[in-house]
């Protein structure tokens, strides 16, 4: 498509009902090139940018079918299930939304209000995904980590949960995660999940392309508020944005780069500091060696 990248116009002759595509996926590398997410020991692949689907299709009802072929003696990790074949990994993706939808139909409680949360299952335990007074750790029995050294199962004790955080470090990736959860309603469960993903629709369609909240609220105290108090509001650096409607959001443009939001978040923390005194700490994890 000439004025989408991410898009493709096919004519599909009558009849098929199969569509299979390869892709060859080249990952920025540097904060001008776009969101990194290659370092020198780590490949994030972004699936979202290598899917393809007819447009308006229901993406929540089309059955994708995901193989990752890696170099030799590379390792792959996910929190999706896998098959090993030769060089490839071949998956069934379980998104954090399919997982939760799928506790509430079978009358399972913990997760609901964490309706709306983007990301993946492995994301959410490594930071403490919460939201509407719950948090993955109030429902975690362990997780089995893949590093540099291989692999291992780690207690909920070793993760150490905190506040939008874990023991997790920067080179290890959730493959899998266990779940406790305790029994519920599914009629009051699906009003909770739904009321919650009005709620968060409603609070967090700020107006542009985003990470989520951008730094954690501070013990006792709101980083919106901070950020409104210290007149950032509004701020913008290159084609990054302070949100107008939520200003613990930095939303951009199509010429934004990661340099542009990494300053603004800066900026942010200077004058919030400034103002109140207050360091404020991201919630959204940086991947990259450009800083």
């Amino acid at each position: 498509d000439p004025l989408d990248v991410y898009a493709f116009q096919l004519t599909i002759p009558e009849g098929v009902s199969t569509l299979e595509t390869a892709f060859d996926y080249l990952s920025p590398t540097a904060s001008d090139q776009g969101r990194v997410a290659m370092t020198s020991n780590l490949l994030a692949v972004q699936w979202h940018r290598v899917l393809l689907y007819p447009k308006g299709a229901d993406t929540a009802r089309l059955p994708v079918a995901a193989t990752l072929c890696v170099p030799q003696g590379w390792q792959a990790a996910s929190a999706l299930r896998g098959v090993r074949r030769g060089n490839c990994e071949v998956y069934t993706p379980v998104p954090l939304m399919t997982l939760i939808r799928a506790t509430i139909e079978r009358g399972l409680a913990g997760l609901e209000c964490l309706a709306g949360i983007p990301g993946t299952v492995g994301g959410g335990v490594a930071m403490n995904a919460g939201a509407g007074g719950q948090q993955l750790a109030d429902v975690v029995e362990g997780a089995t980590l893949v590093g540099p050294e291989g692999s291992e199962i780690w207690s909920r004790d070793r993760l150490a949960f905190d506040y939008r955080s874990s023991a997790v470090g920067a080179g290890q990736i959730i493959s899998e995660a266990r779940l406790r959860m305790h029994p519920g309603d599914p009629r009051a469960l699906t009003a909770a999940f739904t009321g919650r993903l009005a709620k968060r629709a409603a609070a967090q369609r700020v107006g542009g392309p985003n990470a989520g909240s951008v730094f954690k609220n501070p013990p006792g105290a709101s980083a919106w508020r901070l950020i409104d108090a210290a007149g950032m509001r509004g701020a913008v650096e290159g084609g990054a944005q302070v949100a107008e409607r939520h200003s613990n959001f930095i939303v951009t443009t199509k010429t934004a780069c990661a340099g542009d939001v990494l300053r603004l978040i800066e900026r942010i923390r200077d004058q919030v500091r400034r103002q109140s005194g207050i360091e404020l700490e991201t919630e959204v994890k940086i991947v990259g060696e450009d800083r």
